[in-house]
């Protein structure tokens, strides 16, 4: 689905929308694969699905998500990328995860995908969003 050049490319030609943080914790089930910091981009279509709710055909949004660091003080540092997610809008095409298509790079490295199931498990998290269109990310204020 996607290369790491083209990757690249997206991110250059994106705007970041949004900041999230996933902080390890014994108290609620944060999946390990989902806890670090996050940077959220978008194309010119998912930028206006952030304002809107409604996200046109073509629409991406990626998610940098880094490792971090937390020391003795509690300040935490942003480490190692560990995964470049991926999210394109094809209602046609991804008909069984709500429109959208998923893909996943461990370490942003385009020959380590993360995604093997056709985007069901990325989807499982992503369903009870319907009122957001699947998406996680907010425009800030």
């Amino acid at each position: 689905m996607w290369s790491g050049r083209r990757t690249g490319f997206l991110i250059r030609k994106a705007t970041a929308v949004g900041f999230t943080f996933n902080q390890r914790s014994t108290s609620q089930a944060v999946p390990e694969g989902a806890v670090g910091i996050q940077h959220i981009y978008a194309n010119g279509k998912a930028l206006e699905g952030v304002k809107t709710g409604k996200y046109a055909d073509g629409a991406i949004v990626v998610m940098d998500r880094m490792n971090y660091t937390e020391d003795d003080k509690k300040i935490m540092q942003e480490g190692v990328r560990k995964a470049l997610l991926i999210m394109v809008k094809d209602e046609a095409k991804y008909k069984d995860t709500g429109g959208w298509g998923f893909e996943g790079f461990k370490s942003g490295d385009a020959n380590q995908r993360l995604v093997k199931d056709g985007g069901k498990a990325c989807f499982t998290c992503h369903a009870p969003l319907t009122s957001d269109n699947f998406v996680f990310s907010k425009l800030r204020n």
